[in-house]
């Protein structure tokens, strides 16, 4: 079975180089150097190798892609692609390009097992677990396709990285490496949907990366019913596991907050997430609700969202307004699936027209 390059960092690239191969150990660092300058998954392109290496490494290394099986690009600039992975299996990432950055929200399982009620992944149901070549792959062949380099990455695409630990730590070691992808720390985001043994862990695996939680309601009753995964790790094991995570990291908290009308944005729910948050270090992204057909929610109209941030405000948390990007493709939050659309046209306009 072939070693993936993008799944190595690059003490391991070295040290099965050097099992493997007759050759000096520089010859090692120089292969990996080009790899990620050039951003180039070709092994004839690597001429800082002799052909008869290049050969040999390619016998031992894979360095293929994730396929880009559909793409596409919304009015706002936001780019939405389909991965077909080297099984079959699809996964989607979102590029989102803003002044001074590139930022691309990668996925790391196919499909989702949380079943989030107003989430169109959880729909197509639960794939598998993508391994960390398959989640750094999704971000060099973005890079690939428009000849850009991505300046932040987010999980927050299809599946829960802490439900597939391993492998989603691995890929920001990855991304963060100065050998390898060379992002910052500090534009580096987990997303969890909050489950509390995990973050309890986090800060000894001291992974590389900021932490968003998606809590969409700080009252349990309501939290359940939007989040199954909550009856299992209900808000004060959540709020504990945070507040260990802030103690021995100092790393401030992003709650992500999705608002549906009449669901999760009323005085009493504003109340509940500033009391939930307090003792923390943290942030709040309130995001209207993305529609999804088949899903009976609606989003606040503008007014109402800007009253619930204007209550959290007077409550003392700091939270902003997070702007829609990509719902014309269907690629914002909560929006993402397995299928291009043109196989899976579950989204809609508000006028009836599918996008």
């Amino acid at each position: 079975m072939k070693h993936h390059l993008l799944g190595l960092l690059p003490g391991e690239f070295a040290s099965i180089f050097k099992e493997r191969f007759s050759e000096p150990g520089y010859r090692a660092s120089q292969v990996l150097d080009q790899f990620y300058k050039q951003r180039d998954p070709d092994w004839e392109s690597l001429t800082s190798a002799p052909k008869g290496l290049r050969r040999e490494l390619a016998e031992v290394f894979s360095i293929e892609l994730p396929a880009i099986a559909d793409k596409r690009v919304s009015a706002d600039g936001t780019r939405k692609y389909l991965f077909r992975l080297v099984d079959g299996v699809k996964v989607e990432s979102v590029l989102i390009p803003e002044e001074g950055r590139y930022t691309v929200c990668f996925s790391t399982q196919a499909g989702c097992a949380l079943g989030c009620r107003f989430c169109a992944t959880g729909r197509g149901g639960f794939k598998r677990n993508l391994a960390a070549y398959e989640m750094t792959g999704q971000v060099m062949a973005i890079e690939r396709d428009l000849m850009v380099r991505v300046s932040n990455c987010v999980a927050m695409g299809q599946g829960e990285p802490l439900l597939n630990p391993e492998e989603s730590a691995r890929a920001f070691f990855i991304f963060n490496h100065k050998r390898c992808f060379g992002i910052s720390s500090r534009r580096l985001t987990l997303s969890t949907a909050g489950i509390a043994p995990a973050v309890r862990e986090l800060p000894g695996k001291k992974i590389p990366a900021r932490l968003a939680v998606s809590l969409h309601s700080a009252r349990q009753e309501v939290r359940e019913k939007l989040m199954p995964i909550a009856a299992r790790h209900p808000l004060p094991e959540l709020k504990a596991a945070l507040r260990h995570y802030t103690d021995l990291t100092n790393n401030r908290i992003t709650f992500e907050y999705i608002l549906l009308s009449g669901v999760n944005d009323s005085p009493a729910d504003a109340r509940a997430l500033a009391g939930f948050a307090r003792g923390l270090p943290a942030f709040v992204n309130l995001i209207p609700w993305n529609r999804v057909a088949g899903i009976d929610f609606e989003p606040p109209d503008e007014r109402a969202v800007k009253a619930f941030a204007g209550r959290l405000g007077e409550l003392g948390l700091e939270a902003c307004v997070r702007k829609e990007k990509g719902s014309d493709i269907a690629a914002a939050c909560g929006q993402l699936t397995q299928q291009c659309d043109t196989e899976y046209n579950i989204f809609q306009r508000p006028d009836g027209e599918t996008w």
